[in-house]
């Protein structure tokens, strides 16, 4: 990451790219589901635009495959089970511009 993000951005950027960005994407989501058990991938791409912008972009992703059951919040007994070929994929891609402007684009 230092090697390609400018110093000004290394604490904001390595922010998004660790728990923390992932606790913020699973809240933008307004995803209230709670998952049991299966698989959870996480992936990150970090890409530098050209210019004299230089403008910086984090894409993360979340995929939680596999699980068995979920549950709700009205669901305060017991879990739901659902196919185990069930997915759930967040994704969210945040642009940095030089000037420490934050832009979060695609929450999906």
């Amino acid at each position: 990451v230092g090697a390609v993000v400018p110093e000004n951005l290394v604490a904001r950027v390595t922010t998004v790219m660790c728990q923390s960005g992932l606790a913020a994407l699973e809240k933008a989501c307004l995803s209230r589901v709670a998952i049991s058990g299966g698989s959870h991938d996480v992936d990150y791409e970090l890409s530098v635009g050209g210019g004299r912008a230089r403008q910086i972009t984090v894409r993360m992703q979340v995929h939680r495959h596999a699980f068995r059951c979920y549950l709700l919040p009205s669901d305060v007994d017991e879990p739901v089970p659902c196919d185990p070929k069930s997915s759930l994929r967040k994704s969210a891609e945040v642009l940095f511009g030089q000037d420490a402007t934050i832009d979060v684009r695609r929450v999906v």
